[in-house]
């Protein structure tokens, strides 16, 4: 007797009638599952697609990136627009797009961070021995107020580290609670309060980005022209906010340039009293 093997034909899971994620039913012409936007494709990825599906994932590392990224510096007000109009799967999410650029900003402040070390190098171009003996010296003839000078540093750097981050995690919702008081009239909701906040700090991040960028390395020691560059772009900021301000809202130019004043000064007197908290806090603890 001969034994005949049977195999189990092979199917092509290309010309499934449903989809392999959700089971949802397809059409041959399709090329995303219409319920949970799974690719039909059934061949394995390669790393290439792996990587940028990893990217898109995490980083929306495609076309909404350039379509978000472009207005979200030269459109004030734009994205938020289109976000609360309805418009918002052709553009990076507000939260996503905070998160993420907030991290980048942090991560490039820990690394450019100065240190008092560096501005002594930097203003008296000293050699290493000269440091080490000026490093000696500090340490068997500290004094009180070099002992308080070193606290300061140790506040800053954990300042830089750990309290601004949290501090902006507090500051984004409450510069929304803020702009509810000022437009109260209009009787929107919070969360379009919001997401104007999410789009307005993430535009800030980019900006401290950019400067970070060029004053650490292609400026690095030009104290005027930094100096100049951040003046130039605290500017760029305060302008960007106003007409946000009068793109999302659709007030006049009085009207706007005076909740503006006014967001401005609660924004920055609620910052430094959070500051003034967290310094507070820093020196009780010690």
């Amino acid at each position: 007797m001969t034994e005949t093997a049977t195999h189990a034909p092979k199917t092509d899971i290309a010309a499934s009638p449903v989809c392999a994620n959700c089971n949802a039913a397809l059409q041959p012409k399709f090329a995303y599952c219409p319920a949970c936007g799974q690719s039909t494709e059934p061949k394995l990825a390669s790393f290439g697609e792996v990587t940028k599906d990893f990217l898109e994932d995490y980083f929306s590392f495609d076309s909404k990136v350039f379509r978000s990224l472009v207005p979200l510096l030269l459109r004030p007000g734009f994205l938020t627009d289109e976000y609360i109009r309805g418009r918002r799967v052709r553009y990076i999410p507000p939260l996503r797009m905070y998160l993420t650029i907030s991290l980048l900003a942090f991560l490039m402040l820990a690394v450019n961070k100065p240190s008092r070390t560096q501005y002594r190098v930097a203003d008296g171009n000293i050699s290493s021995r000269e440091l080490a003996e000026i490093q000696r010296d500090l340490e068997t003839n500290r004094t009180a107020s070099d002992d308080d000078f070193l606290i300061g540093d140790a506040f800053w750097d954990n300042f830089f580290d750990s309290t601004l981050p949290k501090l902006f995690f507090v500051m984004v919702p409450l510069y929304a609670l803020i702009q509810v008081l000022l437009y109260h009239r209009q009787k929107r909701f919070y969360m379009e309060h919001l997401t104007f906040s999410l789009h307005f700090h993430s535009f800030v991040f980019v900006v401290l980005l950019l400067y970070m960028l060029v004053s650490s390395y292609l400026s690095a020691g030009m104290a005027g022209f930094n100096r100049v560059l951040m003046s130039v772009l605290s500017v760029w900021v305060l302008g960007y906010l106003f007409f946000a301000l009068k793109k999302v809202y659709g007030q006049n130019y009085l009207r706007t340039g005076l909740k503006f004043g006014l967001l401005v000064a609660s924004y920055t007197a609620t910052f430094v009293v959070f500051s003034l908290v967290a310094l507070f806090a820093y020196y009780s603890l010690r």
